[in-house]
């Protein structure tokens, strides 16, 4: 797994980046989680992106190449300050103000007779800001307690739901830290990879349900269009 901490202070330095300056400065930016679909020099850096809730893939292009590719993959997802040539959310070119990782992950199925658990998953909370899919992925934006140890920070179905072909299967975010800690919390966005299940035939929407530390409820479903 990803250092989280170096995760949460590159987001930092993110939120702080979008003014250079140059006579673009006055200009508000705009900011999603997006995916480096390629980066060359002829082409620049490209962009995959999907509103909230939506299907459609949007494609953005800055004819410079922005990313550095040493810390971040093609393929990868991260968060993208920007300013759009056109019209917001239709494909076109942008002008890149700054950007920053976040975690990377997918969907895991949990082995049958589990029942979609570890042991005493509710144990380490989740302090949830946000929770939102778009295209094939789903995204968050929470607090999680600060630790240099390691931890598990997973979206986990179970195996008896995908064989069962439940149309709206159960999907647990857990958050599990090697040992309880009392510490402060630090900001973390995440997307997970949910094509595997997403994209099945039978499926039409799904339950996700986290051990929340915020907000009122710690169940969200989402349903296809």
């Amino acid at each position: 797994m990803r250092n989280l901490s170096y995760i949460i202070f590159l987001i930092i330095v993110l939120l702080t980046s979008c003014s250079d300056g140059d006579h673009e400065e006055s200009t508000p930016c705009s900011y999603d989680i997006v995916c480096l679909k390629e980066q060359s020099d002829e082409r620049g850096s490209v962009f995959s992106l999907y509103r909230p809730d939506g299907s459609k893939e949007i494609i953005y292009t800055d004819p410079r190449a922005v990313v550095d590719l040493s810390k971040i993959s093609v393929g990868d997802r991260l968060m993208l300050a920007y300013i759009p040539h056109g019209i917001p959310y239709v494909s076109g070119t942008i002008t890149t103000r700054g950007y920053s990782t976040i975690y990377n992950s997918e969907l895991m199925v949990s082995p049958k007779g589990t029942e979609n658990s570890i042991e005493d998953w509710r144990r380490d909370g989740v302090f949830l800001y946000s929770i939102w899919r778009s295209g094939n992925y789903l995204n968050v934006r929470a607090r999680l307690t600060y630790s240099e140890e390691s931890r598990e920070f997973l979206l986990v179905v179970d195996a008896a739901d995908v064989e069962a072909r439940n149309p709206v299967p159960t999907v647990r975010l857990v958050h599990r830290m090697s040992k309880p800690v009392e510490n402060f919390e630090r900001q973390l966005y995440s997307s997970f990879d949910i094509s595997a299940l997403w994209g099945q035939p039978w499926i039409r929407g799904i339950k996700v349900e986290l051990a929340n530390t915020n907000l009122d409820t710690d169940t969200f479903i989402f349903t296809k269009e």
